[in-house]
């Protein structure tokens, strides 16, 4: 009795590796555009938790709260790039948010031209409303948008039209 050894031939092996490394390199820019949405996504439910968390919290202290971004907490800055903190009465440091690192910019804008922004005890904001914008580097419109009205409630808008960066 015979046994015949079965074995794939070197060609065989080079022209399955040869059509792999095609679908891979077909893959991987989809799949780092995807992560990177995936970020942003997180970024943003983040984000909305916080300004959510900053709400509650003035309410139950009975106090001014501030959710704002600082590189020297706390300090408040118009830059949005660092961690954001909740902040009781301008100085005690309640909650830290660290942001994941993203290619793009995210810009607070309120009426007043606040560089925070402040909830009153009874859970109000200071300002009549404001936006967050998340602009995407080198990019003309924002992704998304979180939206602040007086009452201190959330909406995200998706991909603006109008919007600038």
């Amino acid at each position: 009795m015979v046994h015949q050894k079965s074995a794939f031939s070197l060609l065989e092996l080079t022209i399955t590796l040869f059509i792999a490394s095609i679908i891979f390199a077909l893959l991987i820019p989809s799949y780092q555009s995807f992560l990177e949405e995936r970020q942003e996504s997180l970024f943003r439910d983040q984000l909305q938790d916080a300004i959510h968390l900053a709400r509650q919290m003035a309410g139950a202290y009975n106090t001014k709260i501030t959710l704002c971004s600082s590189a020297h907490p706390p300090l408040c800055e118009k830059n949005w790039r660092n961690d954001f903190f909740i902040i009781k009465n301008t100085e005690h440091i309640l909650q830290t948010f660290s942001p994941p690192h993203l290619n793009g910019i995210l810009h607070w804008r309120a009426p007043l031209h606040y560089p925070d922004l402040q909830f009153f005890p009874n859970a109000l904001t200071y300002q009549s409303n404001g936006t967050f914008w998340y602009c995407p580097n080198n990019a003309e419109k924002p992704r998304w948008a979180i939206v602040i009205n007086r009452e201190g409630r959330t909406r995200v808008m998706n991909a603006c039209r109008t919007c600038p960066c």
